[in-house]
C-alpha cells in the first residue's frame, strides 16, 4: 500500500483583503501539497505513475485469471460439486480484490490529478 502524505493548511486571510484571498485560491488549488518543492512533487508524481502503472498490470492479469476461472466453472470439466465450490469461492475472492485494485487506481488518479495542479501552480 502506498503511504499518504498530508500536510494541514492553516489560513489566517481575511475575505476583505483582496491579495490575501488570491493566497487562499492558491491554497485551494494546491491543497495538502501547499509548501512541497516541485522536486517533491515531482517525486511524488513518478511514484504515483508507478502505482497505476503496476495496478493496472495486476488488474489485467487477475482479469484474465477470472475469465479463465469462469470459463472453467462453466464448463464443468470435473462434474463435481466440490469442486465448482472452491472455484465460485476462488471467483469471489478474484473479484474483491478487483475491486480494490479499481478503487486504488482512482485514488492514485485522483492525486496525481491534485499533483499536477500542484505542479502547474509552482511554475
Amino acid at each position: 500500500m502506498m503511504p499518504t502524505y498530508c500536510l494541514t493548511v492553516a489560513s489566517t486571510t481575511s475575505a476583505s483583503s483582496p491579495e490575501k484571498n488570491s493566497n487562499l485560491d492558491n491554497v485551494e488549488k494546491v491543497g495538502k501539497y501547499i509548501g512541497w518543492s516541485i522536486e517533491r512533487l515531482e517525486q511524488r508524481k513518478t511514484e504515483l505513475e508507478k502505482y497505476i502503472s503496476e495496478s493496472e498490470n495486476s488488474k489485467q492479469k487477475l482479469s484474465k485469471e477470472l475469465d479463465i476461472a469462469n470459463k472453467l466453472l462453466e464448463s464443468n470439466p470435473f462434474n463435481s460439486e466440490k469442486a465448482i465450490a472452491i472455484g465460485e469461492s476462488n471467483a469471489e475472492k478474484t473479484k474483491k480484490e478487483l475491486n480494490n485494485i479499481e478503487n486504488d487506481i482512482t485514488k492514485y488518479k485522483t492525486e496525481l490529478e491534485e499533483i499536477n495542479k500542484a505542479i502547474a501552480s509552482l511554475k
